[in-house]
């Protein structure tokens, strides 16, 4: 194909490692390094419409479906705004091959004659089916009828995951569905030797997650507790989420938010606690924070995590740098962290850890996505 341009719509700055667990930050500054010049798009809706949405709309719209996952970004007047600025990037971009979305709810293919390309980790009806496992209420119809098209006219379609990708290549005709692998969203480099070694003798345990990881950091807080009474050492690190969110406490456990890598002092303490980890562990049923583990790995730490669908098709049944969590219950947790942290051979876990994704370059990546499009061009 030739790819010298290309045009990339995200749903936030992409300019920005905030934005979506850091991919479209190096995806696009990686496309940047192998020569293509990147057009940036930020489709995200303003402040003023999210709030005017939240004020007017989605006060009343909570009583009476509280679980839905409609939102301003999902809205008609939206998906209009996105359209307008589509238009107007096809305008002052005549000679862009390629039309890049990190999202695979929108597909204009009807407002340019540019080739549109999807970008996504999951579909809007995996999100509703397994996550919420409920139907879509009336609101939400209108989007996913809208992704679903977008993805069957889109001339590929790359998903971060290969569960997804070959769900989708059951789901929809378009023949044009990839998976080509998955990425570590940092720029560090590390000493494998150094981390290893020092993993191997450290007594600290790190959770990365979110507010939709609270079932596992509480679980793990409790197999904290009575791992305590025998291993007086360890200490527990959770980041993501601040102690007024969990209800259980304990002593040893220390809190630090959400820690923006933009920000020097944040950045810093993330990857100091990263590196002195023994093991990383979220055990959130369904799904763990996939990034920040691949993330973990690449810094040689062993991993215990429950046994979800992604997880799995990328790195197999049986782990050579940690161990599954079948259940989230505090006994099965404290058992499998005393099974790392008095494991005989710790650091050959830690050199399996980084071993098992040391390929996973955006760099590669990147290769592989270009690739793939000049295959099937």
């Amino acid at each position: 194909m030739g790819i010298r341009e290309i045009v990339v719509f995200t749903n936030g700055d992409s300019r920005k490692t905030g934005t979506w667990s850091n991919i479209p930050y190096y995806f696009t500054k990686t496309l940047e390094s192998k020569g293509l010049r990147v057009y940036r798009f930020n489709l995200q809706p303003s402040f003023v419409f999210k709030a005017a949405f939240k004020f007017f709309f989605d006060f009343l719209f909570r009583r009476f479906y509280p679980d839905s996952t409609y939102s301003a970004m999902r809205s008609g007047f939206h998906h209009w705004l996105v359209r307008l600025k589509v238009t107007f990037a096809a305008a002052i971009h005549p000679n862009t091959q390629i039309f890049l979305f990190l999202t695979a709810s929108y597909n204009p293919k009807y407002l340019t004659n540019k080739k549109i390309i999807l970008f996504c980790d999951w579909t809007y009806e995996h999100e509703l089916g397994h996550f919420k496992q409920k139907l879509p209420n009336r609101w939400e119809k209108a989007p996913l009828i809208r992704e679903n098209e977008s993805i069957e006219k889109a001339f590929a379609v790359f998903s971060l995951f290969p569960a997804i990708a070959k769900k989708m290549a059951k789901r929809y005709k378009n023949p044009n569905k990839f998976y080509i692998g998955n990425v570590i969203n940092s720029e560090a480099q590390v000493d494998v030797n150094v981390l290893s070694e020092r993993k191997a003798l450290s007594s600290d345990i790190i959770f990365i997650g979110r507010k939709n990881y609270l079932a596992g950091a509480e679980t793990l807080i409790e197999a904290f507790k009575r791992l305590k009474k025998s291993e007086s050492n360890l200490k527990l690190h959770i980041i993501g989420l601040t102690e007024k969110q969990v209800s259980i406490r304990a002593d040893d456990v220390f809190y630090y938010g959400y820690l923006d890598k933009e920000i020097p002092e944040q950045s810093t303490l993330f990857y100091s606690l990263l590196s002195n980890a023994a093991v990383f562990i979220n055990t959130t049923p369904k799904w763990g924070s996939f990034s920040a583990m691949v993330e973990g790995l690449y810094f040689c730490t062993p991993l215990i995590v429950s046994p979800f669908d992604e997880f799995v098709e990328t790195f197999g049944r049986s782990l050579s740098f940690g161990f599954y969590c079948e259940q989230n219950t505090p006994e099965q947790i404290e058992l499998l962290l005393a099974g790392i942290l008095r494991h005989p051979e710790r650091k050959k876990l830690c050199l399996n850890a980084h071993g098992a994704v040391k390929d996973f370059t955006w760099s590669n990546y990147v290769d592989g996505f270009l690739g793939k499009l000049d295959e099937i061009s």
